[in-house]
């Protein structure tokens, strides 16, 4: 089963998305929940620690875009332990 099958996963995804002024963890623009997949501003939910990095599929999650999401990877000034109030360097 893939990892984004699991019904854990999905609740906590559902969860992540059901806001309704839903910011971008990654670009800090507004998500527009009408664009769906695999529309690049379409809505996802980025693991906050990678699978990658040892995270786990039913760790924390964060709004972003799915093409924001595909850009960071498993990299990511988030995931170097750097917090910032905005994802933008201002």
């Amino acid at each position: 089963m893939a990892r984004t099958g699991d019904a854990h996963y999905r609740r906590l995804r559902a969860r992540v998305l059901a806001g309704d002024d839903l910011v971008c963890a990654w670009c800090n623009l507004p998500i527009d929940k009408r664009f769906k997949a695999p529309h690049p501003m379409s809505p996802s939910a980025d693991h906050i620690i990678p699978i990658a990095a040892g995270g786990h599929n039913h760790g924390a999650l964060q709004p972003m875009h799915l093409g924001c999401n595909k850009s960071a990877g498993a990299k990511g000034f988030r995931r170097a332990g750097v917090k910032r109030k905005h994802a933008r360097e201002w």
